[in-house]
């Protein structure tokens, strides 16, 4: 079996900058375990969509929920390469359905999630109080650790955690519209929008690297 390949820096600046994700278009559904597989040879959090469904994988477990920057890239190449006009590109995932708009210059991703965030007492729970705001330029800024994938800090910018970010810095700073870099190696700075219970993230993508692979 031939299968195509791209490298997609998400949220990116140009070639060389961004989150990385590896991209493969599948006709069919493949097994679990070859996916998995693909994604540990790659190296890479890996997009993998058939038509309007889509899954990732890191290169050690499949991500559940939703991630940002996968669902970014698949759109980029389903627009780019194989030339997929919807308005808006959507995908169906575990943790629901994802849109990809054009906007000139870039792309918008229009996402939702909730997360659960457990504490080990009560006490810790009424004491936690994150006060970190933004200056004249910027609206709040994050950094982002994956312990659940077996990883360190995330390099580029995470989408995933800035659709439960931008709802809180909204209300905390009585606006909808955020700017929020997020000061990583290779992290972005992104304008956000609070839009209804959705998070919209205006970015750009672009192509580092094209190929097949042979299974």
């Amino acid at each position: 079996m031939k299968l195509p390949i791209y490298r997609i820096n998400s949220f990116a600046s140009g070639p060389l900058s961004g989150n990385p994700a590896a991209v493969r278009p599948l006709p069919d559904w493949i097994a679990d375990d070859l996916l998995q597989s693909i994604a540990a040879e790659t190296g890479l959090t890996t997009a993998f969509f058939v038509r309007e469904d889509e899954r990732w994988f890191t290169p050690d477990t499949e991500i559940s929920g939703i991630c940002g920057h996968g669902t970014l890239a698949a759109a980029f190449v389903a627009a780019t390469e194989f030339n997929d006009n919807a308005e808006p590109i959507g995908f169906s995932a575990q943790g629901g359905r994802l849109e990809v708009s054009r906007r000139r210059g870039g792309m918008s991703v229009l996402a939702a999630l909730d997360l659960l965030v457990v504490f080990p007492s009560a006490d810790d729970v009424i004491a936690f109080s994150p006060d970190a705001r933004g200056n004249d330029d910027i609206d709040f800024v994050s950094r982002w650790f994956r312990p659940k994938q077996g990883e360190g800090e995330d390099a580029g910018f995470t989408g995933s955690a800035h659709c439960s970010l931008v709802p809180y810095w909204a209300q905390q700073l009585a606006r909808r519209s955020l700017r929020a870099p997020q000061p990583s190696p290779r992290g972005a700075t992104v304008d956000c929008e609070l839009r209804g219970d959705r998070v919209l993230l205006c970015c750009t993508a672009a192509k580092h690297m094209e190929g097949q692979i042979y299974l």
